[in-house]
């Protein structure tokens, strides 16, 4: 077919410049190169509460002669841990007398620690033989006579005796009930069986840690019982 003669001739294509093919070839690869390298943005890390507590880790329940103590309790709205569990045995192991478990705010492994902790505590114990609380009493004024010194004791003389007084008062205790010596900083030691409170509350924290000393101290009135109880029994 014969071009019309109006048009002008058509111009042959300007050959590429012998260097521009490898110059773009190598812009990709380093483009590409660039993108694989880039770090990747990592995954944002979940929000959190500025000053929230995290919760405290749980503890498992503990079983000692059958009587099961669960790994918390709740006393005063707060929540307390199971710090350990013994058990009271006379005459060489022969005559067990009851089980006991310790409640704190936190678990802690020392009496030092446990002394100054101000917050709430229990001390719980389940009846393994029957028997009159006169008992009760008569080994808590025979510890405090232990643990403490002349002056600490006539200092707290009056708290002491209502103490002696409360544990006198709840009578025959039997096998299975659950004695509870209770501390809040507004009341004090308050004691409860089967969930009944004996008597009236008594105030201070010196009181209660005295109480403890009975089971805690330097002198304990049972020493595989004191381990127990401070977490340290195998």
């Amino acid at each position: 077919m014969t071009r019309p003669a109006s048009l002008p001739p058509r111009l042959p294509r300007p050959a590429a410049h012998p260097a521009a093919r490898p110059a773009a070839l190598t812009l990709g690869l380093s483009l590409a190169l660039a993108l694989l390298a880039a770090p990747v943005p990592a995954a944002a890390a979940p929000a959190t509460t500025v000053g929230s507590p995290s919760a405290a880790p749980a503890v498992a329940p503990r079983t000692v002669e059958g009587h099961t103590y669960a790994g918390a309790a709740r006393l005063a709205d707060t929540e307390l841990l199971l710090n350990g569990v013994g058990l009271r045995a006379a005459l060489k192991g022969f005559y067990k007398v009851y089980t006991a478990g310790l409640y704190l705010p936190r678990r802690l492994a020392t009496p030092a620690a446990i002394y100054a902790e101000p917050g709430p505590r229990k001390l719980q114990m389940r009846m393994l033989i029957d028997g009159p609380s006169e008992e009760f009493a008569k080994a808590f004024l025979k510890g405090i006579a232990k643990s403490l010194t002349p002056e600490q004791i006539h200092a707290m003389q009056d708290r002491v005796d209502a103490v002696d007084r409360n544990m006198r008062a709840i009578g025959a205790l039997h096998k299975g009930d659950v004695i509870d010596l209770d501390f809040t900083p507004a009341k004090g030691l308050v004691i409860s069986v089967n969930g009944r409170v004996h008597g009236t509350p008594v105030a201070g924290l010196d009181l209660y840690n005295a109480l403890l000393a009975i089971f805690l101290g330097e002198r304990p009135l049972d020493k595989d019982l004191k381990d127990g109880l401070l977490g340290q029994a195998g």
